[in-house]
């Protein structure tokens, strides 16, 4: 399952701010982080290591079994995070389904 959002003193979003990526390719990656469900709640609040305000408490499952953090979309939104290129991929990869093709898998990942 791969992931993406999760950070540590190796990963930190402030190393990824690119102020520059702007355009379909942006647009695709916040429809493909909106598409994800809930999943692993968690007891409290992750707090941005940017800026310090309160985000989600728990995991988002996405299209091709990506999982990110609830409010990863926050780093991308307010602080022009981008993500790793093999995240971007899948996002415009899902963006050019039909909606159907969504739909069947939004069931699939429901089922696993």
């Amino acid at each position: 399952m791969p992931t993406v959002g999760f950070w540590s003193d190796e990963l930190r979003p402030q190393d990824l701010v690119d102020p520059s990526w702007k355009g379909p390719e942006r647009k695709a990656v916040l429809a493909f982080i909106r598409a994800g469900h809930s999943v692993h709640y968690y007891k409290g609040w992750a707090n941005c290591r940017i800026c310090g305000e309160k985000l989600g408490s728990c995991d988002l499952q996405l299209p091709f079994g990506w999982v990110c953090p609830d409010m990863f979309d926050h780093y991308l939104i307010a602080h022009r995070v981008k993500p790793p290129r093999n995240f971007i991929k899948a996002a415009v990869k899902w963006s050019h389904l039909s909606p159907a093709q969504k739909v069947k898998l939004r069931e699939e990942a429901y089922d696993e």
